[in-house]
C-alpha cells in the first residue's frame, strides 16, 4: 500500500511539473497571477522526490544558476519579474533520465493537443473561409493585441493577411514552430506515434522559419545517416512534405517562407527585422564602452535600442548579457557535448538561436536536459549491468 502511496504522489508531482513547464512559457491564454506559488511548489516537489533527484550533476545545475540569474538582471526598462521563470532552468537538470522521458511524454502530448482547435480554424479558414470559432475577448501581451478563441489567441496585426498563422496558446507563431520542431527532433520524428504527426501538421500552418529550416535539416542529417532501407522512409516523408508545400500551400509558403529567404534574386540569411546586417552589428556591438561589451545592458535592454528594437536575432544575446555570458553558455553546451547527448539536437538548438533567441524558458531548458542524455542508452545499459551480476553470481556459485 505504501508504495502505491508513493507511485500516485510520484505521478502528481510528474503531471504538475509538466503543467507547469507548459504554462511558464510564452503562454497568453491563459494568464498566472500567482505564478510564484507554482514555481515554489515545483522545485518543493523536484527536491523532496527522492525518486526523481538520481544522477545529478552538480556541475550543469550550477552553470544553469549562474545563467538564470544572469539572464534575469533587468535593463533599464525591465525589472526583476522575469526571476520568476528563470529560477526554473536549473531545477530541470535535478531530474532524473527515467522521470525526464516521463514528463516529456505528457509535455509533448498536451503541446501538440493544445493547438488542435487553433488547427481546426486555420484549415477551416484556408479551406472552407468560415470562422468556426467565436471572438471571446481581447488581451493584451507584451505590449500585443490578441483576440481570444476557444483556447487559441491570434495576433491583432496577423488580421489582414490571407491566412492566419497558428499560434496556438502562445504569444507567436514562431515561437510555436520552432519549440514545435524541438519538440519532434526530440521524439526522433516518430511517425507512429498520433502526437508526433498531429505536431507536425500544426507546425505547417505555423510558418514559421525556423521550424521549415530545422525539420528540413534534421529529415536530410538522417537520410544521409540511414542510407540503405531506413533512407527510403525519410526521403517517402521528405517527398511527402514538399508536395505538400507545393500544392497545397505554396503560395502562404511564399509569401511567409520564400520572400524572406531570396530578397529579389538574391539569396540572404534572414537573422531580424531590420535592414542591419550581422556584421553592422558587430561594429555597433564592440563600439559600446568595455563594460557593456563584457557584461551587457540587462535583460530586454534591445527594446529600448533604436538599432535593435525590431530584431528577433541572435545579436539580442551578446547586447543584452555580454561576451562573459556568452562564453559561460558555450561552455554549459560543451559540458553536454562531452557526455552521451542527443547531438543533433544541441547543433539545430543552436542553429535555432540565429532567429530565435528566446531562449531561457523552463521548455527550452527541460528539452536541453531531456536530449543531454540518452535515457534508452542508459536503460540498456543498466540492463547490461544486471546481466552481468546475475552471470557473475552464477560463476560464483558454480
Amino acid at each position: 500500500m505504501t508504495n502505491i502511496l508513493k507511485e500516485k504522489k510520484l505521478s502528481i508531482s510528474i503531471i504538475f511539473i509538466s503543467l507547469t513547464i507548459l504554462a511558464s512559457t510564452n503562454m497568453v491564454y491563459f494568464s498566472f497571477t500567482n505564478a510564484y506559488i507554482f514555481f515554489v511548489v515545483t522545485i518543493i516537489l523536484i527536491l523532496k522526490n527522492n525518486t526523481l533527484v538520481y544522477n545529478v550533476n552538480i556541475r550543469h545545475f550550477i552553470i544553469v544558476c549562474i545563467l538564470s540569474f544572469y539572464a534575469s538582471i533587468p535593463g533599464e526598462t525591465e525589472h526583476f519579474r522575469n526571476l520568476s521563470a528563470f529560477i526554473l532552468l536549473p531545477f530541470m537538470f535535478l531530474l532524473s533520465e527515467e522521470n525526464k522521458e516521463k514528463i516529456f511524454k505528457i509535455v509533448s502530448v498536451i503541446f501538440a493537443v493544445s493547438l488542435i482547435p487553433a488547427l481546426i480554424d486555420t484549415l477551416s479558414t484556408a479551406i472552407l473561409n468560415v470562422n468556426v470559432f467565436p471572438v471571446l475577448s481581447v488581451k493584451y501581451f507584451d505590449d500585443r493585441i490578441y483576440y481570444s478563441y476557444p483556447f487559441f489567441v491570434k495576433e491583432l496585426s496577423f488580421q489582414s493577411v490571407p491566412i492566419n498563422r497558428l499560434q496556438g496558446l502562445y504569444d507567436e507563431p514562431g515561437f510555436v514552430g520552432t519549440i514545435g520542431a524541438l519538440i519532434l527532433i526530440s521524439d526522433k520524428m516518430d511517425i507512429k506515434k498520433w502526437n508526433v504527426v498531429l505536431l507536425f501538421v500544426a507546425c505547417i500552418f505555423t510558418f514559421s522559419l525556423a521550424f521549415y529550416i530545422i525539420i528540413a535539416m534534421y529529415l536530410f542529417y538522417m537520410l544521409v545517416k540511414n542510407m540503405g532501407t531506413k533512407a527510403i522512409k525519410y526521403a517517402i516523408i521528405i517527398s511527402l512534405f514538399a508536395c505538400f508545400l507545393y500544392y497545397i500551400i505554396n503560395e502562404y509558403i511564399d509569401l511567409y517562407i520564400l520572400r524572406r529567404i531570396f530578397e529579389g534574386e538574391r539569396l540572404i540569411i534572414p537573422s531580424g527585422r531590420k535592414e542591419m546586417s550581422d556584421f553592422e552589428f558587430l561594429s555597433y556591438f564592440f563600439a559600446q564602452d568595455v563594460f557593456h561589451i563584457f557584461f551587457g545592458h540587462g535583460y530586454g535592454s534591445h527594446r529600448i535600442s533604436t538599432n535593435l528594437y525590431e530584431y528577433s536575432s541572435w545579436i539580442r544575446i551578446p547586447y543584452d548579457y555580454g561576451l562573459m555570458f556568452v562564453i559561460i553558455f558555450i561552455y554549459f553546451i560543451r559540458s553536454i557535448w562531452s557526455e552521451k547527448a542527443n547531438k543533433i539536437f544541441l547543433i539545430l538548438f543552436l542553429l535555432s538561436i540565429y532567429q530565435r533567441p528566446q531562449i531561457f524558458t523552463p521548455f527550452h531548458f527541460f528539452l536541453i536536459a531531456y536530449n543531454s542524455t540518452s535515457f534508452k542508452e542508459n536503460l540498456l545499459e543498466a540492463s547490461n549491468m544486471d546481466n552481468l551480476r546475475i552471470v557473475d553470481k552464477k560463476e560464483v556459485n558454480i
